[in-house]
C-alpha cells in the first residue's frame, strides 16, 4: 500500500492501483498519492483534476479505438 500511515492512523483509502492512491485524511482533505509524492486537494479541485484526466484519457485512446475499429463518433 502507497499509503503513508499517519499518527493516528486516520485515513480513508477511496482508491489505489499499484503505486497510486487517493485516500482522505482526518482533516477532510484528498490526497493524490503518486510513490514518493502526495498533492492534498479539496474535493472541487480533485473534481477538476479527474474531469481533465478523463478527457485526457479520451483523447489518448481515440487514436486506438479508430485504428482498430475505423471512424469512432
Amino acid at each position: 500500500m502507497s499509503v503513508p500511515i499517519e499518527e493516528n492512523g486516520a485515513y480513508q483509502v477511496l482508491a489505489e492501483h499499484g503505486d497510486v492512491s487517493v485516500y482522505r485524511c482526518d482533516r477532510g482533505c484528498l490526497h493524490l498519492q503518486f510513490g514518493n509524492m502526495n498533492i492534498r486537494l479539496e474535493d472541487d479541485e480533485f473534481m477538476d483534476l479527474a474531469a481533465v484526466l478523463e478527457e485526457a484519457i479520451l483523447r489518448i485512446n481515440a487514436p486506438r479505438a479508430t485504428a482498430r475499429y475505423g471512424r469512432v463518433q
